[in-house]
């Protein structure tokens, strides 16, 4: 355990944006905060390394809080106030962070045990509740150590008609070997016949699935999960569907850099009763053809979405209807340092920041759903830019020389990607009409 990072509790009750007078108390003002912004995570079967359920466990760990909230590494939150706003953030504001620094500084008071908090009700591994339907992967599975691995799963569904999801979410067997996830919908046989000429569980899928790509990408690709993901559900009006009949194909992305486990990741699906008002589609926006300079510590790539094959189309659907976002899911690899999304008029002038992740995490990734959707309308693009750290100050830099780096699936490749959920009447109806 590291030497804790002491702050001058004069110091901190002198700030006029505190509000407490006397020290702060563990019932009193400082459970109510892990409440909310860090037993998420810090819960029993989840992905955090201790849970914090009550207050001696507080104490025990009062000096890894104490470090992990003064330097700001926790709780980890990544967007920047101001470019989008989200639901469910837990961020701390200045003042929370000041509260929890006083309390420990101050000997980690308790305060009136009359206050206790009721303990969670969702004892559940799943973060949302025990789900619909559980899915799993029919075989475990063992990567090779010292490899990245792309494999892909055939999961059946006993669906007898087209169902609606307001949330997916993934429990992986090991999550210290698995570095991606991504879903789709099969109906036409693809991933059964690929499974079938491989003889090991699922089949290799390095560069895809095998489902045909373009525009039909976007009514089979329902989501995906990686490293620091939470589960969200979305609005009672909005869902992903899953065809009748449709099987799914789960890929994952294995990479046992030391060690290796059998894994057996499994998906949990929330179902709307009937079908929704609204089908979200999953909308890419990435740029595949960038190089990453050796030694360059600040090299950015950018991207600006629709492309130019199809802004008109996508400007006359915008005129019918302004297309809807309701979340996004921006995604790098190690040597990723920032990742910005906006929308632009066409001069490229910015007229609504939809997200900027200033201090990118590898290790914490996710998806982020806007309290209100964002519109993007005739005439918009949507703009990604992503900054990228290939020198020998980034710690993670996985390149020892350092070398170029390219656009790759391999966790030594990069990527400048962001997943846009989307939705409109216009757009279902264009997609359903290219694609049938």
């Amino acid at each position: 355990m590291q030497k804790p990072l002491f702050v001058s509790t004069a110091l901190l009750l002198a700030s006029p944006l505190f509000a407490y007078q006397d020290a702060p108390k563990y019932y009193d003002n400082v459970a109510p905060i892990l409440r909310d912004k860090c037993e998420i995570c810090h819960r029993e079967n989840d992905v955090a390394p201790f849970a914090l359920p009550d207050y001696d466990t507080a104490v025990t760990y009062s000096p890894d809080i104490q470090r992990v909230v003064s330097t700001g590494k926790m709780p980890p939150w990544k967007p920047v106030a101001g470019h989008g706003d989200f639901k469910g953030s837990f961020a701390l504001t200045e003042d929370e962070r000041k509260l929890i620094l006083a309390w420990v500084e101050a000997g980690t008071p308790a305060g009136d045990e009359g206050k206790k908090l009721p303990p969670l009700e969702n004892k559940s591994e799943w973060s949302l509740g025990y789900p619909d339907r559980v899915l799993s992967m029919l075989q475990s599975y063992e990567p090779p150590v010292g490899q990245d691995v792309y494999r892909c799963f055939v999961i059946p569904t006993d669906f007898d008609q087209t169902r609606y999801v307001k949330a997916i979410d993934y429990l992986p067997g090991d999550r210290g070997i698995v570095h991606h996830v991504l879903l789709y919908a099969d109906t036409q046989g693809i991933g059964d016949k690929l499974d079938a000429e491989d003889p090991e569980p699922g089949y290799s899928c390095f560069g895809g699935p095998g489902i045909d790509i373009g525009l039909s990408t976007l009514k089979s690709l329902l989501g995906g999960w990686a490293p620091g993901q939470r589960a969200h559900l979305l609005p009672d009006d909005l869902g992903i569907e899953i065809p009748k009949g449709a099987k799914l194909i789960m890929q994952v992305h294995y990479f046992p850099a030391s060690r290796t486990a059998p894994d057996q990741t499994r998906i949990g699906l929330y179902l709307h009763e009937s079908k929704p008002k609204n089908t979200m589609f999953m909308v890419p926006v990435l740029n595949q053809s960038f190089e990453i300079p050796p030694g360059d510590a600040a090299h950015q790539v950018n991207e600006t979405f629709p492309p130019a094959g199809l802004s008109t189309l996508f400007d006359v659907l915008h005129l019918l209807e302004p297309t809807k976002i309701a979340t996004v899911y921006p995604h790098m690899h190690l040597l990723g340092t920032q990742i910005k999304v906006d929308i632009t008029d066409r001069r490229g002038e910015v007229i609504t920041p939809l997200i900027y992740i200033d201090q990118w995490d590898f290790k914490w990734q996710g998806s982020y759903d806007y309290i209100e959707p964002q519109l993007l309308k005739s005439g918009n693009r949507v703009r990604l830019s992503c900054t990228y750290n290939n020198s020998e100050s980034n710690i993670y830099n996985p390149n020892n020389p350092l070398i170029p780096v390219r656009w790759g699936e391999k966790t030594t490749d990069e990527m400048c990607l962001v997943f846009m959920g989307v939705y409109s009447s216009a757009l279902e109806n264009a997609i359903g009409g290219l694609i049938n």
